[in-house]
């Protein structure tokens, strides 16, 4: 699903909002925190809570990532 306030971040962020989150996932950062440096890095631009941003771009499960590992093995 795309928006047009993902779509803004993802030009300001140079990469879509959803990889940027995920980078941000993946270096053990909180959802406050992924928050915060969302509306720091498009300068004041985008402001979208830890809560809207963890329901949008969800974590893997631990069956998806899994089941990426047996398809890669």
């Amino acid at each position: 699903m795309t928006d047009t306030t993902s779509e803004l971040a993802a030009i300001l962020l140079g990469q879509p909002l959803g990889d940027w989150v995920r980078v941000k996932r993946g270096a053990g950062l909180s959802w406050s925190h992924i928050s915060r440096d969302l509306y720091i890095a498009t300068s004041g631009r985008i402001s979208r809570t830890g809560e809207t941003l963890r329901v949008r771009y969800p974590d893997p499960s631990p069956d998806d990532a899994d089941s990426t590992t047996r398809q890669t093995a």
